[in-house]
C-alpha cells in the first residue's frame, strides 16, 4: 500500500486500524440478520392455522400473539445488522485530508516569516529533553487526575473520551439508584412501570446524543445532576397520575422495570470497561535531548541567498511531496553599526520545521497503523465481546418471545423488553471502543537550524566610488555559526476524533542519524560555491592596490538575466532554481 496525496481528494490512505473492530461488526451484523430471518420463520410456521390467529385491526392496538410486533422486531434486527455491515465496509480504509493529523502547534505561513507561540517550548524540548506534564483541566479535572495522573501527556481527544465515560457513568449510576429506590418504595405496578420508562428514556436520550453527535462536549456535572432531577420529577408526576392514563393496567405486563434495570446496569458496566481500556492506552513519553552539531564558515554572498538555499533544501526533503509543517522561519536579523564607510553587525536566522507525520515503513511494507500491544487491546476486546454477547442475547430473547407467543397467547412480554434493552446496550458497547481503536502512531522529522554570525556591508557611497551597482551592495558574512538539530519524532493521535491543536502529542524523540551532518555539509558547500561579485566584495577591495583612487578601469558588472516566474503559480523564482519555493513545481531550464 502506498500513500496517496492529492489536492483534490483525500491526502493519505493509511492502513486501517479498525480491522478487529470490523470483524466484530460483521459478526454482529450477520448474526442479527440471521436472527431476524429466524423470527420470520417462527411467526410463519409455528402456531395454529391462519384462521385461528388473532386478527389485527388498524384502529386498535395489536392483540397478544399477533405477528405484527415480532415482524417489527425482525425489521429492527435487520436494520441494526445492515448498519453494522455498512460501517464495517466504510472503515476498510483510513483516509486523512490535507493538514491531518494536526500539527504540534500553530504554523507559520510559508509566504511569511515569524515564530509560532509554541516554538520556544519545542526548542527547549529538543535542547534539554522531557519537560513537566500539564495536569488535566476542564470538567471532571479532579476525577481525571485521580484516574490517570499521566493523562497530561495524552492527546486532548483522550481527555474528552474519558469525560464522556465519566458523565455517562455518573448518569447511569444516578438513574440506577433511583430505579432501585422506586422498586423498593413504589407499590403501584403501573406507576413503577412509568417511572422505569422515564429513567431508561433519560439514559437512552443521553446516549443517543453522544452517538449522533460524537464530537459534542461531554455533559457537565451540573447537566448530569439536572437530568437526574428532571427524570425524577417527570417519573414521579407520571406515576402519581398513572391510574388516569388509558390502558395503564397493561403496562406491568411489558416488564419495563426489568428492561430499565438491564439497560442502566449494562451502560454502567460498559463505561467502567471503557475507562479501564482508556487507561491502558496511556503511555509515558520518552523525550531525549537532541545534541546539536555545529560548524563555522565565512562566505561572500547575500545572506538572503543562504535562506533561499535552505528553503530549497527543505523542499527537497518533503515527505511524499507534502509540505513541511513550519513552526519558525525568521530571516536574517541585522543589528547594525557604522564605521569607516561600512555597516557591520550580527546576523541571526532561525528555521524550525516538521515533516509530514506518516506511518513508519518496515522494509518494503508499511507497518500497520495501530499495531497495539495486547495490554492496550484487552479492554477493547472485552468491550466488543460484551457488545456482541449482549446483542446476540437480545436477538435470542426476541426469537424466544416470538416462539412463546405463537404457542401461547398469554405468554409474558418481559423477554421482549429485556431483549430490546440488550440490543441497544450491545450496539452502544461496540461504539464505546471506536475511538480507542483509531489510535495511530506516526513518525516525522524535526529540523531546527540556528544561524548566528557577523556581517560586513559597504555603504552606498563606497559602492558608488568603486563603480558597483547600488542595488547589490557587497556583503561579507564572517564566522557564521550553525547549530543544527535534526530529530526523529514519534507521535500519536486518534483518527476518529477531530484534529485540533493538541490532538497529536509526542511519544518519543531521538536524534536523526546523519540529519544534522547533512545540513553542515550543505552550508560548507554553499560557502565554497559563493563567488565574489558586485554584491560580495570586502571593504578592502573597494580600492584596488597599485591604482589611483579615481581610476576608471573598473570592470562593468555583468548584465542581469530577465526575471523568472513560476508557470504554475506566478511567483517570482530565483535565477537557476529548479523548484518553485512557493508551490514546489519543477521549473524548466533557462
Amino acid at each position: 500500500m502506498a500513500y496517496r496525496w492529492s489536492l483534490e481528494g483525500p491526502a493519505f490512505e493509511f492502513p486501517t486500524p479498525y480491522g478487529t473492530e470490523n470483524r466484530f461488526l460483521v459478526w454482529r451484523g450477520y448474526a442479527l440478520i440471521g436472527l431476524a430471518l429466524l423470527i420470520v420463520l417462527v411467526v410463519s410456521f409455528v402456531g395454529g392455522e391462519d384462521t385461528e390467529r388473532p386478527v389485527v385491526i388498524l384502529d386498535k392496538l395489536p392483540e397478544q400473539a399477533s405477528v405484527v410486533p415480532h415482524l417489527l422486531g425482525a425489521m429492527l434486527l435487520t436494520v441494526l445488522g445492515a448498519l453494522d455491515l455498512l460501517q464495517a465496509a466504510a472503515r476498510r480504509t483510513l483516509l486523512l485530508a490535507p493538514g491531518q493529523p494536526a500539527s504540534l502547534m500553530s504554523e507559520v505561513a510559508r509566504e511569511a516569516s515569524g515564530v509560532s507561540p509554541g516554538a520556544a517550548g519545542l526548542q527547549r524540548l529538543l535542547e534539554v529533553g522531557a519537560v513537566s506534564q500539564v495536569a488535566p483541566a476542564g470538567p471532571y479535572a479532579g476525577w481525571l487526575q485521580s484516574l490517570a495522573p499521566e493523562l497530561g501527556a495524552a492527546p486532548g481527544s483522550l481527555h474528552e473520551y474519558l469525560r464522556h465515560r465519566l458523565a455517562h457513568g455518573a448518569l447511569a449510576a444516578g438513574l440506577a439508584g433511583l430505579l432501585l429506590l422506586a422498586v423498593v418504595v413504589v407499590r403501584n405496578p403501573p406507576a413503577l412501570a412509568l417511572m422505569s420508562f422515564v429513567l431508561a428514556g433519560a439514559c437512552a436520550l443521553a446516549l443517543a446524543r453522544h452517538l449522533l453527535q460524537p464530537h459534542q462536549a461531554a455533559l457537565a456535572p451540573w447537566l448530569v445532576a439536572g437530568l437526574v432531577v428532571l427524570a425524577v420529577a417527570a417519573g414521579g408526576a407520571l406515576g402519581w397520575f398513572a391510574d388516569l392514563i388509558p390502558r395503564a393496567a397493561s403496562l406491568p405486563k411489558l416488564g419495563l422495570p426489568v428492561a430499565a434495570a438491564v439497560l442502566l446496569a449494562s451502560v454502567l458496566l460498559f463505561e467502567l470497561v471503557g475507562i479501564l481500556a482508556a487507561r491502558a492506552q496511556l503511555q509515558a513519553p520518552w523525550l531525549a535531548a537532541v545534541p546539536a552539531e555545529e560548524t563555522r564558515v565565512d562566505f561572500e554572498a547575500d545572506p538572503e541567498q543562504l535562506l533561499r538555499e535552505v528553503d530549497l533544501e527543505l523542499h527537497r526533503q518533503w515527505t511524499e511531496g507534502v509540505p513541511n509543517r513550519r513552526y519558525a522561519w525568521q530571516g536574517p536579523q541585522f543589528s547594525r553599526g557604522a564605521e569607516q564607510g561600512a555597516e557591520h553587525g550580527s546576523y541571526q536566522a532561525v528555521v524550525l520545521e516538521e515533516s509530514q507525520p506518516l506511518v513508519p515503513h518496515t522494509g518494503r511494507d508499511i507497518a500497520p497503523a495501530a499495531v497495539q500491544s495486547p495490554a492496550r487491546t484487552r479492554g477493547l476486546l472485552w468491550l466488543d465481546g460484551l457488545g456482541l454477547v449482549w446483542s446476540l442475547t437480545g436477538g435470542v430473547l426476541w426469537v424466544w418471545l416470538a416462539l412463546a407467543h405463537m404457542r401461547d397467547v398469554n405468554a409474558s412480554w418481559v423477554p421482549g423488553a429485556a431483549g430490546l434493552a440488550c440490543l441497544l446496550a450491545g450496539a452502544y458497547a461496540l461504539r464505546v471502543g471506536h475511538l480507542l481503536w483509531s489510535r495511530v502512531e506516526v513518525q516525522s522529522t524535526l529540523t531546527w537550524l540556528d544561524f548566528q554570525g557577523r556581517y560586513l556591508k559597504l555603504t552606498d557611497a563606497v559602492v558608488e566610488g568603486a563603480g558597483r551597482s547600488r542595488g547589490e551592495p557587497p556583503v561579507r558574512v564572517e564566522d557564521l555559526h550553525l547549530r543544527a538539530r535534526v530529530a526523529v519524532a514519534r507521535s500519536v493521535f486518534y483518527a476518529a476524533a477531530p484534529h485540533p491543536l493538541g490532538s497529536r502529542v509526542l511519544l518519543a524523540l531521538g536524534p536523526h542519524r546523519g540529519g544534522a551532518s547533512a545540513w553542515l555539509q550543505m552550508l560548507q558547500a554553499f560557502a565554497r560555491q559563493a563567488v565574489p561579485s558586485a554584491a560580495a566584495a570586502p571593504v578592502a577591495a573597494a580600492r584596488p592596490r597599485g591604482r589611483a583612487p579615481g581610476a576608471a578601469d573598473v570592470e562593468a558588472p555583468p548584465p542581469r538575466r530577465p526575471a523568472r516566474f513560476c508557470p504554475h503559480c506566478g511567483t517570482p523564482v530565483l535565477s537557476g532554481a529548479r523548484f518553485c519555493q512557493h508551490c514546489g513545481s519543477v521549473l524548466a531550464g533557462e
